[in-house]
């Protein structure tokens, strides 16, 4: 008689039929879609800029990795900025981070994360290994460093080293001219070699790259003015030390150096001398444009004193009260104003710049030479401003 054993046959069969059926949906799982990165390529005139778009996507042919290429401006390119650039190149796009790269005299990449401040970087020393291999490795670091990005790991700015490929087996009906084993217990075969990816670390040449930023500029050059009818221009040599809160903003006070002014009253045989000492408080603001150009908007509150000397220069021709020599003495006049500059990056921390400006002079003083006399200098309450010179970025922190 045949009787069914109800006590254990059930499990190996279900067990069977549980494998067969989460096998394959396991294997099926899809993989989770690594996030775009954003490659930045100098505007170059020359074609190494396409040479190294083409060399780079090549090597994520087959990563699966979406690039979203965009071209900067290589003489506005300023490390110390790269972080408030990258943000705006990130926002409105879903890219896990961006690799800005450098095709300069040698070549480079810097990698940044979204949200994250730290500026990863690698050089390449493309005189010493010619511009094929260097193109070569440069390709080679960003395609790494992609990758880690994309999948969200630990970002590697060092060339992955070749992969071993898995040692092929012997067909059965290949022939095989080593010699019969031995007799005995057979030597333990290795496990196969498989093909599998280095996982990234944080190594660049032993030095992480920090986010700089100008802390601090250095502005010299000409300022020009109109200043009164019977002086229709003034002219002296500015120096403005500023400090910037964020890159592109800056706080500065400045200081207008120039050689006395001297006015004659002919008739009186007097002469006036002024000499003046401005020294403002400026902030500004500089807009980036293409190609290494800006503009900049600044505003100014400053004060002016100026010392007034009378002297005789000859013959009194109206004796009387107050015709005569007179020890110094200071007057203070106030205006605010407003200067539009143009700029153009000449390296990362040099601008030349030229300048026009309106100016409000709201406390006045009129020069006279003695009561009884019309003024002499009526300063004009609205000035027309001018100037050429130089910024110079000395301090990153």
């Amino acid at each position: 008689m045949l009787r069914r054993d109800s006590s254990g046959w059930p499990g190996p069969i279900l067990i069977a039929a549980l494998a067969l059926w989460t096998g394959p949906a396991a294997a099926q799982a899809p993989a989770q879609t690594p996030s775009p990165v954003v490659l930045m390529l100098p505007d170059l005139d020359d074609d190494r800029d396409e040479r190294a778009e083409a060399t780079i996507a090549a090597h994520l042919q087959d990563a699966g990795i979406e690039l979203l290429v965009r071209r900067y401006e290589p003489t506005s390119f300023e490390l110390g900025e790269l972080g408030a650039h990258s943000d705006g190149q990130l926002d409105g796009t879903d890219g896990a981070g961006i690799l800005w790269v450098d095709l300069g005299r040698d070549f480079a990449v810097y990698v940044l994360v979204r949200g994250d401040s730290q500026i990863h970087g690698r050089r390449i020393d493309r005189r010493d290994l010619g511009d094929a291999v260097a193109f070569e490795s440069l390709a080679n670091v960003s395609a790494t460093a992609a990758i880690a990005v994309a999948e969200g790991r630990p970002i590697v700015l060092q060339e992955s080293a070749p992969l071993e490929p898995a040692p092929r087996e012997p067909e059965a009906s290949e022939p095989t001219s080593e010699a019969p084993a031995p007799e005995g217990p057979a030597p333990e075969e290795p496990a196969p070699t498989e093909r599998v990816r280095l996982e990234p670390q944080i190594e660049v040449e032993g030095v992480v790259i920090p986010k700089l930023e100008v802390r601090a500029r250095l502005r010299v050059g000409y300022r020009g003015q109109s200043f009164a009818s019977g002086l229709p221009w003034l002219s002296a040599a500015e120096i403005a030390l500023g400090w910037r809160p964020v890159p592109q903003a800056h706080l500065e006070l400045a200081y207008e150096a120039s050689t006395p002014i001297s006015v004659a009253a002919p008739n009186a045989g007097l002469e006036l001398q002024l000499f003046r000492a401005p020294v403002s408080i400026i902030g500004g603001h500089r807009f980036e444009l293409d190609r290494g150009y800006g503009l900049e908007i600044a505003g100014r509150l400053g004060l002016e004193p100026t010392r007034r000397q009378t002297i005789v220069v000859g013959e009194l021709l109206e004796p009387g009260p107050g015709l005569e020599a007179a020890p110094p003495r200071w007057r203070v006049m106030a205006a605010a104003g407003v200067d539009v500059r143009g700029t153009v990056a000449v390296r990362d921390d040099v601008r030349l710049w030229i300048s026009l400006g309106v100016l409000g002079v709201f406390v006045r003083n009129d020069f006279i030479v003695a009561d009884v006399h019309p003024p002499l200098l009526s300063p004009s309450a609205i000035r027309v401003t001018t100037g050429i010179g130089v910024d110079v970025d000395f301090i990153r922190r």
